[in-house]
């Protein structure tokens, strides 16, 4: 549970107020002891667990050196990721990101050259994220792949099965590592979002509502040495050295 909203003094009253209102969240004039608490500065929005050893803020960055250096090396051929939800170098690719958290794998395909419509239900993770793309926008580093985001705030199980996206090739789950998972790429945010929004426990129940929707691929990520989430049914897997994709095809298989 958050604490509520701390604002920097330089920051805009205004901007502060319609944020704490839209989150409901209490304005805060100076940080509690061992809680949770969303910082608003001129530079960007955090997520900061303000506990003894707590893990740092977390905020939405896609210029940020690691991720610069993944895209830097990254190929539709060489990224696991793309290989997966059957990206190919000058052919257009729509997918569905339908559990965006804080966008870093939505912003390697948008990068690839996908187009991306990134889902996230939760709402303080949804402003995390879109406070990132709005500053990807305005950097010329990073707007080209931004500008293919398209940020969307809703339930993915509910939004998939009315068609909104119909006309994606690919959906892509990637279902929140449990804390004690060493695997995952952003160890401190993995942290701290489970902090803020607890046990995710309808994985099954959004692959149902992606595997209805029949796109031509559903991807699954999970650690490598996790069991499948619906064994017996992915036509294929994409290992790395930390995680695994499994991929269905549902269009093939009938729904």
């Amino acid at each position: 549970m958050l604490a509520g909203l701390l604002a920097d003094p330089g920051v805009d009253p205004n901007e502060a107020r319609a944020l704490a209102e839209r989150l409901e969240l209490a304005l805060l004039h100076a940080p509690p002891s061992d809680r949770l608490l969303l910082h608003l500065t001129a530079e960007r929005l955090t997520l900061e667990d303000t506990a003894p050893r707590g893990p740092g803020p977390v905020a939405v960055d896609f210029d940020d050196p690691a991720l610069r250096r993944r895209i830097r090396q990254a190929t539709p051929r060489r990224e696991a990721l793309a290989r997966a939800v059957g990206l190919k170098g000058g052919s257009p690719l729509t997918v569905v990101d339908a559990t965006g958290g804080l966008g870093r794998d939505a912003f390697v395909l948008a990068s690839l050259g996908a187009r991306l419509y990134v889902i996230e239900r939760q709402p303080v993770v949804f402003e995390l994220l879109g406070d990132g793309w709005r500053r990807a926008l305005d950097n010329p580093r990073t707007a080209e792949a931004a500008g293919r985001m398209t940020l969307i705030h809703a339930d993915a199980a509910e939004w998939l099965p009315a068609g909104h996206g119909g006309d994606a090739d690919t959906v892509y789950l990637d279902p929140m590592y449990p804390p004690e998972t060493k695997g995952g790429e952003v160890k401190k945010g993995i942290r701290s979002l489970q902090r803020l929004i607890g046990p995710q426990e309808d994985a099954k129940r959004l692959f149902s509502a992606a595997r209805a929707a029949a796109p031509r691929r559903l991807v699954i990520k999970r650690p490598r040495k996790a069991p499948p989430l619906e064994p017996g049914l992915a036509h294929f897997s994409i290992e790395g050295r930390q995680t695994r994709f499994d991929v269905y095809q549902p269009a093939i298989a009938g729904g």
